[in-house]
């Protein structure tokens, strides 16, 4: 009764967050005459997209139920304008940027934050690697049974592809004995699938 009342008798429906497509994809999606090797290309990175997906998959699965290995799939979320307000020059002039750094564990099914502003820092390699270390110290002290760690994120650059996030997770290796291992796992630009939908599915689960 009450699915029936609420699927015919009201206006509502769930929001589904949109997905990124990358610049690649854009490109063969307007190229109205792409040529064979342009089609050779693109098949091949539909194939590592779908390998990139696969892989973080049977991660997932293969420690579905598992206390002691964590899979935690994180990334940077769109950056947030505060305040909000619908007047134009204040909407363009009076806006301080929010950053919120959003990962989901394997272990409790819960998503984990870390939130900041401009006023306290920015969002370079530095910043990201600070602010994920502080959720995966949040991480083990609800989950202390975890003793190996598999990180997947994007392509973008201050999130896997530099030597401070490297040092950051070596130096939170080397502070918790019980931690054996961090794995860190990352995709091409058009591959990130560890995206805000899975953050926002677990928020509006109550996890």
């Amino acid at each position: 009764m009450y699915r029936e009342i609420f699927n015919t008798e009201f206006n509502l429906e769930f929001h589904l967050p949109k997905k990124d497509r990358c610049d690649y994809c854009e490109e063969y999606r307007v190229n109205v005459k792409p040529s064979e090797d342009d089609a050779a290309k693109y098949n091949g990175h539909e194939r590592a997209k779908s390998e990139a997906k696969s892989e973080r998959d049977i991660d997932r699965q293969r420690h579905t139920g598992s206390k002691s290995h964590a899979v935690v799939c994180f990334v940077l979320e769109n950056v947030i304008g505060l305040p909000r307000a619908n007047i134009k020059n204040f909407y363009f002039w009076q806006k301080l940027s929010v950053y919120n750094l959003t990962a989901h564990c394997s272990v409790d099914g819960r998503a984990y934050c870390a939130v900041w502003c401009e006023g306290v820092r920015g969002r370079g390699g530095n910043d990201i690697a600070s602010a994920l270390v502080a959720i995966l110290e949040k991480i083990i002290v609800q989950n202390p049974d975890i003793v190996k760690i598999t990180l997947w994120s994007d392509a973008c650059v201050p999130q896997n592809k530099n030597s401070v996030m490297s040092f950051a997770l070596l130096t939170f290796l080397s502070s918790h004995a019980n931690i054996q291992e961090i794995v860190q796992k990352s995709v091409l630009q058009a591959t990130a699938r560890c995206k805000r939908l899975i953050i926002y599915t677990v928020r509006l689960n109550g996890a």
